[in-house]
């Protein structure tokens, strides 16, 4: 999972639709460095995901699986739904400032050197 206006490939990688999710985990995934990979878990039976509007994300099933998916529209993020509908997804990418507001933006960022941290700890157990 990869907030907006965080791209998950470099330039020198082909792009992104052009692969699939399980050509990425293995071609593109391993030459991260772990301050650029994105959050990863396995969702077990019952447990339900949010993903808020915009974040880049990948599923890739272990085993056969059946999804439910739901896109919400409220008054809270009308504006944006109807700007993404009308400009598509191309520009919705390059203008991020345009559809989120700079707060929101902001409480997107995560410290690297905390998650870095984090694998660590696993690592040692």
């Amino acid at each position: 999972v990869v907030p907006p206006g965080v791209i998950p490939s470099s330039s020198d990688e082909p792009p992104a639709d052009s692969l699939t999710t399980l050509q990425w985990l293995l071609e593109v995934y391993p030459t991260l460095p772990p301050s650029m990979r994105p959050m990863e878990f396995i969702q077990e039976p019952g447990q339900v995901v949010y993903l808020p509007g915009g974040w880049w994300h990948a599923v890739l099933n272990l085993e056969p699986s059946i999804a439910v998916t739901q896109n919400f529209v409220s008054a809270s993020n009308l504006q944006r739904v109807a700007r993404h509908m009308a400009h598509g997804g191309a520009h919705y990418y390059a203008n991020i400032p345009l559809y989120y507001s700079p707060d929101m933006i902001d409480s997107w960022a995560w410290d690297s050197d905390e998650e870095e941290e984090e694998e660590e700890e696993e690592e040692e157990e």
